[in-house]
């Protein structure tokens, strides 16, 4: 068995991994680690001399620019957070462009499900009710008003969800 056949596994593997550890990072302390953004660049790098000639570079690094440099926008109007957007470029250099679009349309779709939800939670918590049997202190940090919303979840479950449309790995000789 060559190097090229156990590659695609392993990298899947720590690619889901990542993924998993963004959406639990960002949940749990509403942060996502600079080092975890990088693994995601490091595995890109890792993978593609092992896919066929076939991968087109230009493409994917546009990706990349493409969600950095519309995220740089987000980030600048307070919509999204810094950690949010280093994950999301760095998780973009996966898709060329041609995929690119299904990717953001999961992520977009998922993570205003999840706004809604959010407020929706977050107003039925602070309602005189719930206020008068639940003290705030105890109240889990996801479900209090003002809170940011933990988007690397959206982020997470949304390349998932198209994690097919990664033509990196379709393009493994296998």
């Amino acid at each position: 068995m060559d190097a090229s056949a156990l590659m695609l596994p392993a990298v899947a593997t720590a690619f889901a991994a990542c993924l998993v550890a963004l959406a639990v990072c960002d949940l749990r302390t509403y942060t996502i680690p600079n080092g975890l953004c990088a693994a995601f660049v490091w595995l890109f790098i890792v993978a593609v001399p092992f896919a066929r000639s076939d991968l087109s570079l230009v493409s994917h690094l546009c990706s990349f620019l493409i969600v950095l440099a519309v995220g740089f926008l987000a980030f600048r109007f307070g919509l999204f957070g810094g950690g949010d957007i280093k994950s999301w470029a760095a998780i973009a250099l996966w898709y060329d462009l041609g995929s690119l679009s299904t990717q953001v349309f999961y992520v977009t779709l998922l993570g205003g499900t999840m706004g809604l939800v959010l407020v929706t939670l977050r107003r039925a918590a602070a309602s005189g009710y719930v206020q008068h049997h639940l003290a705030l202190a105890r109240m889990p940090r996801l479900f209090r008003a003002g809170e940011p919303v933990p988007y690397g979840v959206a982020i997470a479950a949304g390349t998932a969800i198209s994690v097919g449309d990664i033509d990196l790995f379709r393009l493994f000789p296998l």
